[in-house]
This record gives structure tokens, sequence and C-alpha cells, in this order.
């Protein structure tokens, strides 16, 4: 995940901070990191707290009780938060990779690719048939908008021959020779279905389809209590 990966990058600076200004400086410098850039982030996370909190989504007062926390030596993990509850309510998923991709699919959507993956191959092997690795030129991405698109060199996943998930999300898109997408993350299919468009359950056909393109292969039942759950989550 590029954004993931970004959010490490973010984190280690602020570890280094926190151990002075020459930390600070050599992180950046062997990380090659603009030290301007990561301070504008750090502004506009807080500038984004304090949005949440008048429109009620955390606590009033967590942007201050955070920035103590980090001031004491708190990181922005799961740790050092027990007992105040304004921190629990920002910090309890910190660490779920699972969570943070939910709300990347919530915030991104719908900047969505399919991953095509190509017709599983396997290897003959003393222990048996071992499903053969694929490269990453054999994986196709399409979006609703543009049909065929690719990854951008940048990327992170740019070598990645394999996806647990055939869903990606993306902060934008670029056209030169071909459509590029640049800083991207694989999203788990449950969150394309709680987060993404408008749900279509096909109870006779065993789909369920998202905002008219994504389709996703799921018993009757199944596609019933996604769409309670996902009436659930709206209503919230």
């Amino acid at each position: 995940s590029d954004h993931i990966a970004a959010l490490l990058a973010f984190n280690g600076w602020l570890a280094a901070r926190r151990q002075g200004a020459a930390a600070q400086r050599q992180y950046v410098e062997e990380s090659f990191l603009s030290a301007q850039v990561l301070r504008e982030m750090d502004a506009a996370r807080f500038d984004l707290l304090d949005t949440l909190s008048e429109l009620g989504f955390v606590p009033r007062g967590a942007s201050g009780a955070l920035r103590r926390h980090e001031r004491q030596g708190g990181g922005g993990g799961a740790d050092g938060w027990e007992g105040d509850p304004a921190l629990e309510t920002l910090l309890r998923n910190a660490g779920s990779a699972r969570v943070v991709k939910a709300v990347l699919c919530a915030g991104l959507y719908p900047s969505v690719c399919r991953v095509e993956h190509p017709k599983a191959q396997y290897t003959a092997t003393a222990s048996g048939a071992v499903d053969k690795a694929t490269t990453a030129r054999k994986l196709k991405l399409y979006t609703r908008e543009d049909g065929r698109v690719f990854l951008h060199p940048s990327s992170s996943q740019f070598h990645t021959g394999k996806f647990e998930s055939k869903w990606l999300v993306f902060s934008k898109r670029m056209q030169t020779s071909k459509v590029f997408l640049h800083e991207v993350s694989m999203v788990p299919p449950y969150a394309m279905l709680i987060f993404g468009g408008a749900l279509d359950v096909r109870h006779e056909e065993g789909r369920v389809i998202v905002g008219g393109w994504a389709t996703f292969e799921a018993p009757a039942r199944i596609g019933v209590l996604v769409r309670e759950l996902r009436a659930r989550v709206d209503r919230a």
C-alpha cells in the first residue's frame, strides 16, 4: 500500500522528532524526505481533526489530547492512551491496517480499479502441485471510466504479482502514453461492499453489485446480511 508506506514514513518522522532536531534532520536526509512536506502533513492532520471534532465525529478536545500525548512521548500507535476517552477514540484502531484501508476506501471511492489476475498455473513438485507465482506484467487493471489502466512505476505496488483482493483504490490518475494510477492501496472486499457506491443485491444471480459496476459473487443470504449491515452503517 502506497498510503500505508507514506503513513509509516510519517510516523518514523514523528518518532525522530521526539528525539530532537538532530535525529529529525538525520531521518529526513537518510529517508530522502522533505521536512517541509512532513510539517505540512502534520499541520493538516490537526486541521482535519479539528473539523471532525466540530462535526461530532470525535470528542471535543481530541486535538489537544493528541498534542499532549505526542509531547509526552506517545506515538501514533495503540499504546499509552489507556484511561483517556478522547485518545481511545482516536487511537484504538491505529494499528489495524484493515481499518485504515477501509477508511481509504470510504474516502477515495469511486477512485477504484479492478485487478484481473491471470488463470492460475501449477508446478509439479515432490510434495504435490504448487501454485506458480505470477509476475506484475501479467496483471490487468481496469477502471469504470478508462478501461485498461496501469500502475505508475513510482508505486510501491508496481512489481506486485498478486493481490489478495482484486480491488485497489488510488489517489490520482494521469494520462501520458497510458493512463497511470498513482498512490494505490489494495482494499478488502467488505470495505467496498460497506463503503462503496449504491448496493444492488441480485438474489437470483448470486451476485452483489456496487455502484453499478463492481461485481461480487455472494449467496443470497450473504447479500441480505451485507445490505442490512450497510443500512446500519448509513444510519450511524
